[in-house]
């Protein structure tokens, strides 16, 4: 949560150009790092101190999520998602920022993209380089950074070292409330009223398509209005229990709290399923 309020305040440098703010930040971040002398939490607790503020994560999760997902998450599952991305983004990047051994950074004049900028840096080592990019927009508050890549790879998607892409795919499973839809399995209509015991009834029906299966959901519909909806509660052949009565076959149809059947009443059987 403090991450993500510190993403919020608007400072004096955001009216600064956008490489400047990100020189600044990284020379910021490198100070802290040479000091041997701090514990591994302080150093961390310094490095997100600076650097949060620079940082739209709202934005960040969204883009991870993908704006069609994040636009069917709720106000408050979209706050607990994005306080999940900046929990895995501190635990991954931010941390990785400690592994820092005096690599120098070489900076590439910034691209400009309309309300965007873009700004190249390459992380040289003994052993070679790495390309980062910087990714940042104008927003009413000043210059926010809404990503990095690295070697040409999002932060937000590199599952190889920060696994990023996990936490994505287990917040889509709790947090998204599937889109349902019905299916339909069958359809009878109703020919014959049966007693069947003291105060129950059984419908004898005609499957005319479909099919019927004991214990799936059914509506009854008298003339074209839905008078009760229940499960089927039994299913008969003659005198056998069946578990399923195809298309062209007639059976006895208990459906779960109705008894007051009607010749010519309808039973829809439906089943909900995920949409894909």
């Amino acid at each position: 949560m403090i991450l993500h309020q510190a993403s919020h305040i608007s400072t004096a440098e955001d009216k600064d150009a956008p490489e400047e703010i990100v020189k600044r930040k990284v020379d910021e971040v490198i100070s802290v790092l040479k000091k041997k002398d701090l514990s591994e939490q302080t150093r961390e607790n310094k490095i997100v101190e600076i650097v949060s503020p620079l940082f739209d994560f709202q934005t960040m999760a969204k883009l991870s999520l993908g704006r069609k997902h994040w636009t069917n998450l709720s106000k408050e599952n979209q706050e607990k998602f994005t306080e999940l991305f900046i929990k895995r983004l501190k635990a991954s990047y931010f941390n990785k920022m400690t592994l820092y051994t005096d690599e120098k950074i070489v900076y590439a004049p910034p691209i400009q993209e309309k309300r965007k900028v873009h700004i190249p840096t390459h992380l040289v080592a003994k052993d070679g380089k790495t390309a980062m990019l910087y990714k940042l927009y104008e927003s009413e508050k000043g210059w926010k950074l809404y990503d990095i890549e690295i070697e040409g790879v999002s932060i937000r998607h590199y599952d190889v070292i920060y696994n990023l892409i996990d936490d994505v795919s287990k917040a889509l499973q709790g947090m998204l409330e599937p889109t349902m839809v019905e299916v339909i399995e069958g359809r009878a209509e109703v020919r014959e009223v049966f007693p069947a015991g003291k105060r129950a009834k059984v419908a004898g029906v005609y499957i005319t398509e479909g099919r019927v299966t004991r214990g799936s959901p059914v509506r009854v519909l008298r003339q074209g209005n839905v008078i009760h909806e229940s499960v089927v509660s039994s299913l008969r052949r003659f005198k056998d229990d069946v578990r399923e009565v195809a298309t062209g076959f007639e059976c006895g149809v208990g459906v779960q709290g109705l008894n007051d059947y009607e010749v010519g009443d309808i039973l829809e059987f439906f089943r909900s399923e995920e949409a894909v």
